[in-house]
């Protein structure tokens, strides 16, 4: 600042210029006055950047996390949406043949290994991309009764089972075991205990009981031998245990041949019809089994289901868990050795069951279940 202007200033507070000189003294002030407005502005600026800048970093990043979570959204809906069109297109290729497949090597698994066990009503669908769930009731034949035991699930990866229920587990354990015939005469006493043991409890039940009987047979016999022991009674093979060189007979080793057919696809033809112009198209049974008869229809119908079964090993390990032999190797003794039966579920009538107490080829029985026809009550 001059010498010249502070004497100005000076005179311009004593008020001794003149009009002249107060003005133009004004106008200086004034520029004064907005170049200090413009500096204190500016130290502002300064002084308020940081706290801007991190603001703008906040702002920017939370725009950033939004876009990024939508944008893996996206993807992920899409991938999620490809998955299961790919999926769809993976388990429907070729007339869905993979989901019932399958389905039907489920359904044999649990009719070769569980006694007197059938499937009813299967639902199948894809849960997630490359995931399938299979979902059957379980029945039980008890004379003409049909007993709904329970839902099964099953999780698949691709058609690889992963997780089954573990209603079939409990089942095989708490099913009685058929023993494992030896050959020699029952003696007696253990005749008394293993067999009249069985038929004492029928003889209290009263008239109209249904009861569901493991006979285990003093030596291995063909399916023909067996139902020539059964024709003309009142009675039902639900199920006969096939010898598979297993000395155990627990109910984890156990293979057998259902008393109904497996009803395997390859038993069905399509039967087209054509009515009032409309054309029907439905499935129809080849052939079934007759009752007591068709043995080579019945043994070729159960070599079929082995194969389906070994064709199918991530859902035959959850039927067949044996510390003795492999499945495969159950399966080569059978055709090395031939199908011999060794024990049997039967059902029917109380009178009727218990005139098989005295028979000498029974080594062995249990009662397993009773239904009270008149009361419709299930006792176990």
């Amino acid at each position: 600042m001059s010498e010249d202007f502070k004497k100005k200033l000076q005179q311009y507070r004593d008020g001794t210029l003149s009009e002249h000189e107060y003005e133009s003294i004004e106008a200086e002030l004034e520029k004064v006055e907005i170049y200090q407005q413009f500096l204190g502005e500016m130290m502002d600026e300064e002084r308020n950047a940081p706290v801007l800048e991190k603001k703008l970093v906040k702002q920017g990043k939370k725009r950033s996390l939004v876009a990024n979570v939508f944008s893996t959204v996206t993807l992920l809906f899409g991938v999620w949406i490809v998955g299961m069109i790919l999926s769809g297109l993976y388990y429907g290729w070729n007339g869905m043949d993979r989901m019932e497949n399958t389905q039907e090597a489920l359904q044999v698994a649990i009719q070769t290994t569980l006694p007197n066990v059938q499937t009813e009503s299967f639902a199948t669908e894809s849960t997630s991309p490359f995931r399938m769930r299979q979902r059957t009731h379980l029945i039980r034949q008890i004379g003409n009764d049909r007993i709904d035991l329970g839902e099964l699930t099953a999780h698949y990866l691709f058609t690889r089972l992963n997780v089954v229920s573990e209603l079939p587990l409990s089942m095989r354990s708490n099913s009685p075991s058929f023993m494992t015939p030896t050959g020699d005469p029952v003696e007696a006493e253990e005749r008394f205990w293993n067999v009249e043991g069985a038929f004492i409890p029928l003889e209290q039940l009263p008239e109209g009981t249904m009861a569901e009987l493991y006979l285990s047979f003093t030596q291995t016999m063909t399916m023909e031998e067996l139902f020539e022991l059964f024709r003309g009674r009142d009675l039902e093979i639900n199920w006969m245990a096939v010898d598979i060189g297993s000395e155990s007979g627990g109910f984890s080793t156990r293979i057998g041949i259902p008393g109904e057919s497996y009803l395997l696809r390859s038993n069905f033809e399509t039967v087209s019809s054509t009515s009032e112009g409309r054309i029907t198209t439905n499935l129809s049974f080849i052939s079934h089994p007759e009752r007591f008869g068709d043995v080579a229809f019945r043994e070729s119908e159960f070599l079929t289901a082995l194969a389906i079964m070994q064709a199918h090993p991530s859902i035959t390990r959850h039927f067949f868990r044996s510390p003795e032999l492999t499945f495969d190797e159950a399966v080569e003794y059978i055709h090395k050795n031939g199908i011999y039966i060794y024990g049997a579920v039967v059902t029917g009538p109380r009178n009727d069951l218990l005139e098989l107490r005295n028979e000498e080829w029974i080594a062995h029985a249990q009662v397993r279940e009773v239904r009270f026809l008149n009361w419709g009550q299930l006792w176990e």
